[in-house]
């Protein structure tokens, strides 16, 4: 509230600490919603890093903000609703089908969606299966995308000491780990 009382008299000072609050997997208060619409609309956060913060929240498992986060792309950049719905309800089936379009940039971020949410969804023993899903799916995505992958798929075998995380880490190549991720490491 205190950053929305000074958005009128310290634009720019306001909305540089609205910036900085955006940049979090979690829920942040309704209190901070008209700041970040402030921030869209001054083209102060722009689709990148609305992205960030779709990626932040998928990473943390927090799968219902990074619906919400999705919407707040304009319309072409979205993922569609309905795919979103899709990898929220069957993601082993996304990756396995190939049923996202890897030469966008929605495309992309909807494997990786699907990738979190089946990760987060699956047993060890289910865990291979993803990762087998992820094999044939990362062929349709540029490198960066499918090393991006692979650590989200290392990190998960590391939590649950698999034997072939350190090879999925290997696999991940010069893919920006999170520190968490790189702890596991």
């Amino acid at each position: 509230y205190g950053l929305q009382q000074r958005l009128p008299t310290q634009r720019a000072e306001a909305m540089a600490e609205a910036k900085r609050l955006w940049f979090v997997g979690t829920e942040t208060p309704d209190s901070c919603d008209p700041l970040f619409d402030a921030l869209v609309e001054k083209g102060a956060l722009n689709e990148r890093d609305i992205w960030s913060r779709f990626e932040l929240a998928a990473d943390a498992g927090n799968f219902a903000l990074a619906q919400r986060i999705n919407a707040k792309l304009m319309p072409q950049h979205q993922i569609p609703p309905k795919d979103l719905e899709r990898a929220n309800r069957d993601p082993e089936r996304v990756l396995s089908k190939n049923e996202f379009k890897g030469a966008t940039v929605a495309g992309r971020e909807l494997a990786l969606y699907a990738l979190q949410r089946a990760v987060a969804r699956s047993s060890r023993g289910s865990l291979e299966a993803v990762a087998d899903a992820w094999r044939r799916a990362r062929r349709q995505l540029p490198p960066g995308i499918a090393h991006r992958g692979n650590g989200i798929i290392a990190y998960a075998l590391a939590r649950r000491l698999g034997p072939d995380a350190l090879a999925w880490y290997r696999e991940a190549g010069s893919a920006s780990l999170s520190d968490i991720q790189l702890a596991w490491k």
